[in-house]
């Protein structure tokens, strides 16, 4: 070797003197030669990343057991030369420890032709000028790589990726990045880590994008070292010199609950016929979504039609673009069914289910797993994970909201979960307007962010709330519980329109879920105070039954039930025919005696209620007057008129600044209140908003100006 050969400066005339007997040769880097600067791709992960984050460079070198390992670049200014090394690994092992080396000032690398100590060859890949680029961006984009690289390498095993994943755009996008940038990041660290579900893992950016843009938790650094050495992760944060910088975008002043689920409850009736019930209980299951932290159990929404054309599949499409983690599907695999309602907790809004559950048996059958235990909080199904000897087993959460669509009854293990949304086709006098997604994406956009916005800090309120619900069965008032407590914060209202609804949909009619065995405890009942005795023989009982004409009872399986029909179903609940007197006569029968224990368990006398004045006087409430709050109406600004659809007694929303605003004036026509924005040209106060732009004008300036109606769909 020439000594002090970093001093050494040659022409090409003094090559020859110097390397005539087969010497390697090789090039200073950095400002020797002229800001010549070499990447050196060490490790199988950096030259497998060198494409997606690396500047097309011309020249390029390596060997043959590692091709293109060697980029170059001529860089102004020239960056400082940098090893990146794998923390993990010790110090005697600097072939395995070294990802990717910057090579400027103070290096030297070898050329082709020259050799390798191990004998192989070193050859040029590309020999052409290298590419002009900026040296301290072309330090950033070996950063990426390395940093790729080495959470490839320490990439989790299967179980823990898609938190790993989240955490890491945790980090990534409180730092200030874009969230294609994170995706871009993370789909390039999975795909080298030769993860099976890279595009699932891309999801973790949009996901923590919302959560973070919406103020609500999400994991960071503290998760990240769980899944991976802190080394590691503390390495990635000074290569790529990432802060901490949490956006904060939660509103100056709190959200009005009442006025924003008006909004919500009059777009959704825009696309979908309902009844009142119906969209009382779809608006509040919507803000439910948001707020699913402070609930222990999630009705689903059970939307079914008699038909095909009835407004199942539109109302999910709405839905999908107002709840939280919204995710509309017809049809996946089970594992991809376990893995992302686990992973993320979405909001499953499954079409189709009719087809769902009578088609392949394993889906159907892990569906119906999902939906038996996704109603609580802390339920779960268990599946085998691994290959080949490496086989396991673990457990998925399957606790979020879902909303189910289909023709025809769902199984009654899951109606029984269910709030049941029976839509009918559109009769010719009812109109609603046309669903175009891209303009219904801008108007319920602000509804979100306002929804986000509320749930933040209406969570550790609803934990504590304890609704007063109406006489309902113990599974219907468990789902009903949360969105109960969310029209107690909402007030005025709500508070009797929400118990209104839960009587309507989840009482008699609108509980029509029960089994046979009850439907025949009912029938029976039925019977005996329609004929007005308290004993009939099992033969007048079974005949009666028979000519029921809506009941089962005249067709069971191609027969009618019989005197033995009879006794056989109602063994199970403790009732068997005796000997009963009748007249001059005895025979075996029954007495309403008999039924008296098996009616109250399981047949409770519910009457319903359908009027507001009769709900608020209902002894079942057990309110007392105290939910019912008394909310002053606040004045309009000049010109606008208060919408059929705004109760008086609800406080409209404050002009806070979002889009919200604009969106409640020119779409919806309701109500804003409080101080108004400044008009536009000479800054006094606003009395009108110009319905093309927004922008607030006095009486004596901005554009002819009709205050808007808000026309109920």
């Amino acid at each position: 070797m020439i000594e002090e050969w970093q001093l050494l400066r040659l022409t090409e005339e003094e090559l020859p003197q110097h390397f005539s007997n087969g010497e390697n040769i090789g090039v200073l880097t950095g400002e020797p030669s002229g800001g010549l600067v070499d990447v050196d791709l060490d490790s199988p992960e950096a030259r497998a990343l060198a494409k997606e984050f690396l500047p097309k460079t011309d020249l390029r070198h390596g060997r043959p057991s590692s091709p293109d390992s060697h980029s170059w670049y001529r860089a102004d200014p020239i960056p400082s030369t940098e090893k990146f090394r794998d923390p993990t690994v010790g110090s005697g092992d600097d072939y395995k420890a070294m990802l990717v080396e910057l090579r400027a000032n103070g290096c030297q690398t070898v050329l082709p032709d020259s050799v390798h100590p191990d004998g192989e060859d070193y050859r040029w890949e590309s020999e052409d000028e290298p590419a002009v680029v900026d040296g301290r961006v072309l330090r950033h984009q070996v950063a990426l790589v390395a940093s790729c690289a080495l959470l490839a390498r320490h990439w989790p095993e299967q179980g823990s990726r898609q938190d790993m994943a989240l955490a890491l755009a945790g980090v990534l996008l409180r730092s200030g990045w874009e969230v294609i940038d994170v995706e871009h990041f993370i789909e390039s660290v999975a795909g080298v880590a030769g993860d099976e579900e890279t595009m699932k893992r891309i999801t973790a950016g949009e996901f923590t994008a919302r959560r973070i843009n919406a103020d609500l938790p999400a994991t960071g650094i503290p998760r990240l070292k769980e899944y991976v050495d802190p080394r590691v992760v503390d390495r990635v944060i000074e290569w790529l010199e990432l802060r901490s910088a949490a956006k904060a975008v939660r509103p100056d002043t709190p959200v009005d609950l009442a006025p924003l689920l008006e909004y919500v409850r009059a777009f959704v009736r825009r696309h979908v016929v309902l009844n009142e019930s119906q969209a009382d209980a779809i608006t509040l299951w919507v803000a439910h979504t948001w707020a699913l932290e402070a609930a222990d159990s999630t009705p689903y929404l059970s939307i079914t039609s008699a038909e095909k054309r009835s407004g199942k599949t539109r109302l999910l499409e709405v839905l999908e673009l107002l709840v939280a983690r919204p995710w509309l599907t017809g049809r996946v695999t089970p594992a991809v069914l376990y893995r992302k309602i686990d992973a993320e907790c979405s909001t499953l809004l499954l079409d189709e289910s009719d087809a769902a559950f009578k088609g392949d048996k394993d889906y159907a059958q892990a569906l119906r797993g999902v939906l038996n235990t996704g109603h609580r909080r802390g339920g779960n199904t268990s599946t085998c994970v691994g290959q080949g000897t490496n086989i396991s087993y673990r457990d998925f959460s399957t606790f979020s909201p879902k909303a189910i669509a289909g023709i025809g009854r769902l199984p009654d293990t899951v109606a029984d979960r269910s709030i049941a949304i029976v839509l009918k086709r559109r009769a010719p006098n009812e109109s609603v307007q046309r669903f175009r997604r891209r303009e219904a994406v801008a108007f319920t956009a602000p509804m979100q962010e306002m929804l986000a916005h509320w749930s933040v800090d209406a969570v550790n309120s609803l934990k504590d709330a304890r609704p007063a619900i109406p006489t309902l069965d113990d599974r219907a008032a468990d789902g009903w519980e949360p969105l109960l407590a969310i029209a107690d914060a909402a007030g005025g209202e709500w508070t009797n329109r929400a118990r209104k609804a839960a009587l309507a949909l989840s009482v008699g009619d609108g509980r029509d879920d029960d089994s046979n065995g009850v439907r025949l405890l009912s029938d029976i009942r039925a019977i005996i105070e329609e004929r007005g005795t308290d004993r009939l023989s099992s033969g007048a009982l079974a005949e009666a039954l028979v000519g029921m004409e809506e009941a089962p009872w005249g067709d069971l399986r191609g027969k009618s039930l019989d005197a033995r029909g009879l006794a056989r179903r109602l063994r199970p609940f403790g009732i068997r025919p005796r000997q009963v007197r009748f007249e001059e006569k005895t025979l075996k029968g029954y007495t309403s005696e008999d039924f008296a224990d098996a009616w109250a368990r399981y047949t409770p006398r519910i009457t319903e209620t359908t009027e507001t004045s009769e709900t608020k006087g209902d002894p079942r409430f057990n309110l007392d007057g105290q939910y019912v709050s008394d909310v002053s109406h606040v004045s309009l600004p000049a010109g606008m008129v208060q919408p059929s659809s705004a109760p008086s007694s609800v406080a409209p929303l404050r002009p806070t600044d979002g889009p919200l605003v604009r969106f409640a004036v020119q779409q919806l026509g309701l109500p804003i209140a409080g101080r108004r924005p400044p008009c536009g040209d000479c800054g006094s106060p606003g009395e009108h908003t110009d319905p093309e732009t927004g922008e607030w004008w006095c009486g004596n300036h901005g554009p002819t100006w009709t205050a808007p109606r808000h026309a109920r769909p």
